[in-house]
């Protein structure tokens, strides 16, 4: 029982650590919902712990923990290639940004002769 406290208590203040960093402009909005849908799961499975024994069960998982382990790491994909999509598209507008401004720089010291 002290067990699944923890983690309800886990998925609270983890809510409010999130809300608060989105609140005060530290996380952005989109990525935040993923985290929080995280933390709403880890607040249900440890409300009801019967719950992933029942949905193991159903999906003919014989060891319950390991679909715990094949949900964090399909959500940890997830992330890291959401967050690689979001690096390439940071590192392209990064590449023109510099181009347009060296070519200003070309201009304004050919304006400066």
């Amino acid at each position: 029982m002290k067990f699944n406290l923890f983690f309800v208590f886990l998925g609270v203040i983890s809510i409010v650590y999130i809300y608060n960093n989105v609140k005060n402009d530290l996380h952005w909005e989109k990525d935040s919902i993923m985290w929080i849908s995280g933390a709403l799961i880890i607040l249900v499975l440890s409300t009801f712990p019967r719950l992933i024994d029942c949905i193991a069960y159903k999906l003919k998982i014989y060891y319950p923990p390991s679909l715990l382990f094949l949900l964090a790491i399909i959500f940890l994909f997830y992330i890291v290639f959401k967050q690689s999509k979001q690096i390439s598209s940071m590192n392209k507008k990064i590449r023109e940004l510099a181009q347009s401004a060296a070519i200003l720089e070309k201009e304004a010291s050919k304006l400066r002769e």
